[in-house]
């Protein structure tokens, strides 16, 4: 139930109302207590930066941009993590005074759940996040190397190795192999023991747990 003290946080996506991503978010308030409402809000492609304007003097505290959005919300942003200046994405935004400050959560939430030695294919503004936030003992591959340069100027010692169809890679001695490849990504046990699916749930559950602590 939705009163004068509830907090309304949000995610702007061009099928908000069909994600699975609300019921998470909903879900964690209630197990916080916390009098808030997570609602999903279909917004076309050309309308986010009216949107967005919008946004800040409404009496929405906070939302999630849908991956279509998440590039073209960086230049409403007041204040920037230094995630998101790194990995060139936004996905989570707090309205702080009427202003927009952004940060991402995915990574993070990928970083608590994966350790031990991680392969991570290829270079996208989501591998960028997980690599800013993760402590493992992560491989970076690509067939493009000249990709990994900016991340190597940031991240010297990161272990790169060169990943195409005349360079195959054995993951035996992996705990974890991601595979991104634009914004989309895919994470499973690189033994093959562990469910992808529970998985990547335990990922969006944390990035929920993760967002809340931003917003709250």
């Amino acid at each position: 139930m939705i009163d004068k003290q509830t907090l309304l946080f949000g995610l702007l996506d061009e099928m908000a109302t069909s994600s699975p991503i609300p019921n998470i978010y909903n879900s964690v308030f209630e197990n916080r207590g916390v009098n808030a409402r997570y609602v999903p809000m279909n917004i076309r492609d050309d309308d986010i930066l009216f949107t967005l304007k919008g946004i800040k003097s409404s009496q929405i505290s906070g939302i999630n941009l849908g991956e279509i959005f998440q590039k073209d919300g960086l230049e409403m942003l007041s204040e920037s993590s230094e995630d998101v200046k790194f990995s060139g994405f936004v996905e989570t935004i707090k309205v702080v005074n009427g202003e927009l400050h952004g940060s991402n959560s995915t990574g993070r939430a990928i970083a608590k759940t994966v350790s031990g030695k991680v392969a991570i294919f290829g270079v996208s503004e989501i591998t960028k996040s997980i690599i800013f936030n993760s402590d493992a003992k992560i491989t970076l591959l690509e067939n493009e190397i000249e990709k990994t340069l900016p991340i190597l100027e940031k991240f010297p010692n990161l272990d790169v190795k060169l990943s195409d169809e005349t360079h195959p890679f054995d993951l035996s001695n992996f705990d974890f192999a991601i595979f991104g490849e634009n914004e989309i990504f895919t994470i499973g046990d690189a033994k093959q023991n562990i469910d992808t699916t529970k998985l990547s749930d335990e990922v969006l559950q944390k990035k929920a747990e993760i967002d809340t602590e931003e917003w709250l």
